[in-house]
């Protein structure tokens, strides 16, 4: 009986697992980068592209962006990367989480660029 249980608890352990990993290979994850530094010329002793996380869900068409740390005001703007075509652009205070409906935009390479203060953020990501 112990056999047969341990057995169908492994079973069920691997599918779910299964399901998890099949569920995440959806977001594609965005590196973002730091296109610029503050006014005097020195990085930011915390540098935002590090705790900022960014990722594109390919079966919703949403644009995830998680901030765990309070940073204020920032902008989020996504524009096609060939054109310079602005697809997105909205202002935020104090946000955790933004979710960005992409399902009207085109086929194509995009460029996200999210603003905090002086710092400017910048990933790419494509659409198909």
């Amino acid at each position: 009986m112990k056999t047969k249980f341990l057995f169908l608890l492994l079973i069920g352990i691997l599918l779910s697992v299964q399901v998890w990993a099949e569920s995440q290979s959806m977001r594609k994850r965005i590196i973002l980068k730091t296109a610029t530094n503050t006014s005097q010329g020195t990085p930011r002793s915390v540098d935002p592209a590090s705790w900022i996380i960014a990722c594109y869900d390919v079966e919703d068409s949403k644009l995830f962006i998680d901030i765990p740390v309070p940073c204020g005001t920032l902008t989020v703007s996504v524009s096609d990367s060939l054109t310079g075509e602005m697809a997105y652009y909205q202002s935020y205070f104090d946000e955790s989480c933004i979710v960005v409906d992409m399902s009207g935009t085109k086929v194509g390479d995009y460029v996200l660029e999210i603003s905090i203060g002086e710092t400017l953020l910048l990933g790419g990501f494509s659409i198909e």
